[in-house]
């Protein structure tokens, strides 16, 4: 794409997006850049929130395609639906964001880097995403150097309710999920399940050889409910599991380079949850005492071998945690908290000697003070310790400001934050480890503005925002051209190394408006600078990550009752590896979807998505599906 045709199409969103319009906006509350409910208004930091509404719109099933159209966000992911995932937040590591379920933190022991594949996460019974970018280790412990993605699901309403949703469409694909929910004055509860299956397309890039579509089957439960025993006590209790299959790339004989081949992933994601909360001293000291337990096994298979598993995975993670807040006064309340986890990893490869079997234990203590000591000023400050067994203290700092001098339609906000990850479990002890690893820490900034115009209905919005990363941990290959380091003697296949340090800077637009009353239009665009600074790459950049992106989406309901959406997709280019030689080019994505009310409980939708066909890359030598149409129904009592 030349840069006349981006232009182009950057003028096109902001100009289409910077209306006025006719219907006024209802200010989110969130509850994940203070660890607490409160109105966007207040947050001196990056938010982003997807709410049902618009989950609803853009007919979601892979939830990483629709967090992909946030500012800030860069997405990649090995084929089709299924393939390994990578979500990086303002040119962080993938593995450098923290990934929550309602508050329970999904990211996997067993990881190469301990972070989270978002290949098996679809949409299900989710009601709202959260995005916080910039470093967030303050109030979300290690790993939350990018940031940290919250993922709520539905809540009960009162009475009886439930719903069904079904649709098919091209590749075979067929997504069904249900869910049921009561909510009564001391017992609440939902329970929702879904199953989704794909032949999917050739993972491989059709230049790089030929194979049989890799497919993909999943399916998911999830149920929680919650019991008031009296007015300042209640009891949470929410539990998720999912299993999924998947076709996907080998390294087959006698080339053992990427390849179609008989192989196949398996996974098993397992979430528990509990949770006390109570609220003292007429409410003035809220308390939630909760124990969290996540379990991840993968395991790959190869049919032409035998035996045929060579891979598997176990990462396990159990957490004690307590969280209070105290309101001091009308003007300052304090949010502090205790957390204790134990890691375990389990692991084997083909070419390991003998399993690995390794545990880490983490401590955390923490506390902000919020203060809104001026009409429309808001102030947060908090500090935290970190206790790992084996890389002792680490202390984080984060400190935010927001100002708004006409009730929230102008919102400045500042914030400046810290981060702190230590090396995982497979980096330091798999068959590529290194103990001599040290843990990762970045200083993270952003400054921005937040306007609306016309009492709410158009919304602006500009950030610039700039983190450096020390001691950053990547693989480091042998051979080696030249002089081999010592390691590669006893690591001849490789190994993690500390590769000195990063530095990313940019800037997010956004803008939101209604042109004509029944027209709805968003847009938005980040330029990120994301450079490696390490001896012998300083300047080139950090791979998988464009330059430029831009999202836009228009919502139309002028036509008796359809629903009519678009939306435009734009990727720059980026490189596939560290000396910049692989390039990914440049790409537009257009979708196309429509929904039609049959009567107030049933709707018909359909889709078509990659409208022009478009042939893409995440990925260097891996394939993405090309033009697909979808047909779907949904019903709710």
């Amino acid at each position: 794409m030349t840069l006349s045709r981006k232009t182009l199409i950057l003028a096109a969103l902001f100009a289409s997006a910077a209306l006025p319009s006719f219907a006024a906006e209802v200010e989110p509350v969130i509850v994940t850049a203070d660890r607490t409910p409160e109105p966007l208004s207040r947050a001196g930091v990056s938010v982003n929130v997807i709410d049902a509404a618009t989950l609803e719109e853009r007919q979601t099933v892979v939830l990483s395609d629709l967090i992909a159209t946030t500012p800030g966000v860069s997405m990649n992911r090995n084929g089709g639906v299924g393939g390994t995932t990578g979500i990086s937040l303002r040119g962080a590591e993938t593995a450098q964001t923290v990934v929550l379920i309602d508050g329970v933190k999904l990211n996997d022991p067993a990881a190469p880097a301990g972070g989270y594949d978002f290949s098996n996460l679809l949409a299900g019974d989710v009601a709202q995403v959260e995005i916080v970018r910039g470093p967030q280790s303050t109030l979300w412990g290690g790993q939350a150097i990018g940031g940290v993605i919250n993922i709520l699901s539905a809540t009960p309403t009162a009475g009886l309710h439930g719903g069904f949703t079904g649709e098919y469409g091209s590749l075979d694909t067929q997504y069904l999920r249900a869910n049921v929910s009561d909510g009564g004055d001391r017992l609440s509860w939902r329970f929702a399940g879904s199953y989704y299956k794909t032949t999917g397309v050739q993972a491989l890039d059709a230049r790089f050889g030929s194979g049989p579509p890799n497919g993909y089957l999943q399916s998911s439960a999830m149920g929680g409910a919650s019991y008031r025993f009296t007015d300042w006590a209640s009891l949470d209790l929410r539990a998720f599991y999912l299993t999924a299959k998947a076709n996907i790339l080998g390294y087959p004989p006698p080339s053992y380079s990427l390849a179609e081949a008989p192989d196949f992933a398996f996974t098993r994601q397992g979430v528990g949850y509990a949770g006390l909360n109570l609220a003292n001293f007429d409410g003035r000291l809220k308390s939630r005492l909760a124990v969290q337990y996540t379990d991840i096994d993968r395991d790959n298979t190869d049919l032409t071998q035998s035996p045929d598993k060579t891979f598997y995975a176990r990462g396990r993670n159990l957490r004690f945690e307590y969280q209070g807040q105290f309101a001091v006064s009308k003007a300052f309340d304090l949010v502090f908290g205790a957390e204790q986890e134990r890691s375990l990893i389990h692991a084997q490869s083909q070419y390991d000697l003998g399993p690995q079997r390794n545990h880490a234990d983490l401590a955390g203590v923490y506390g902000e003070l919020r203060a809104r000591p001026l009409p429309g000023l808001s102030l947060t400050v908090g500090l935290r310790d970190d206790h790992h067994n084996q890389f002792g203290d680490h202390a984080s700092g984060r400190a935010t400001a927001a100002y708004t001098p006409n009730d929230g339609d102008t919102v400045w906000h500042a914030s400046i934050g810290q981060g702190f990850k230590a090396p995982s479990l497979y980096e330091l002890y798999s068959s590529y480890g290194n103990t001599a690893l040290k843990p990762e820490q970045a200083n993270g900034w952003d400054a921005g503005v937040r306007q609306r115009l016309f009492e709410g209905r158009l919304r602006l919005a500009a950030t610039y925002f700039g983190s450096v990363a020390h001691q950053q941990i990547d693989f480091f290959s042998c051979p080696f051209s030249g002089p081999a380091p010592a390691l590669c003697a006893t690591e001849p296949y490789g190994y993690y190394a500390n590769m000195d340090k990063t530095r990313t800077q940019g800037v997010e637009l956004e803008a939101a408006a209604t042109p004509l009353k029944a027209l709805n239009v968003t847009a938005n665009y980040t330029y990120l600078d994301a450079q490696n600074r390490s001896p012998g790459y300083v300047g080139l950049q950090l791979n998988r990550r464009p330059r430029n992106a831009a999202n836009l989406s228009a919502d139309y309901k002028g036509f008796d009752r359809f629903d009519l959406s678009a939306s435009l997709r734009y990727a720059g280019e980026s490189f596939d590896d560290a000396a910049n030689t692989l390039r990914l080019k440049s790409y537009v994505l257009v979708d196309l979807r429509a929904a039609y009310p049959l009567t107030d409980k049933l709707e018909v939708y359909g889709r078509v998505e990659n409208l022009f066909d478009k042939a893409y890359a995440t990925a260097y030598q891996y394939a993405n599906p090309g033009r697909t149409a979808t047909a779907g129904l949904r019903a709710k009592f």
